[in-house]
């Protein structure tokens, strides 16, 4: 494994590996690329079922199959409501928990390249 020496800045203390290089060698290193690659799923997933969380039921209360009657739906609405509070800051939590290891992983394997 390629080892060097970095300031404070991120530059090179060697003088013989050019920055290009180091770049070059830290993008090049298939298991930063693979914590990269898990990092953008994990935030797809959670991106996805967002949006589709909140969009769930302004959409379905809009459609023209769904015919209200009575007032069971206000209560729904807000269950709903205090639902998207809850799974908000729980995801939220769980994202930034996640991440913090995660970007752990990487700067430990950047300083080892």
């Amino acid at each position: 494994m390629l080892s060097i020496m970095l300031d404070e800045g991120g530059r090179c203390l060697e003088g013989n590996v050019s920055e290009s290089n180091l770049r070059e060698s830290i993008y090049d290193n298939l298991e930063l690329q693979r914590l990269i690659r898990k990092k953008n799923r994990f935030r797809f997933h959670f991106t996805a079922f967002l949006l589709f969380y909140y969009l769930i039921l302004p959409v379905v209360f809009n459609s023209p199959l769904i015919v209200v009657k009575n007032n069971l739906y206000i209560y729904i609405v807000w269950f709903y409501v205090f639902s998207l509070f809850i799974i908000t800051w729980t995801i939220g939590w769980f994202y930034w928990k996640y991440m913090r290891i995660l970007d752990q992983r990487i700067m430990d394997l950047k300083k080892e390249i």
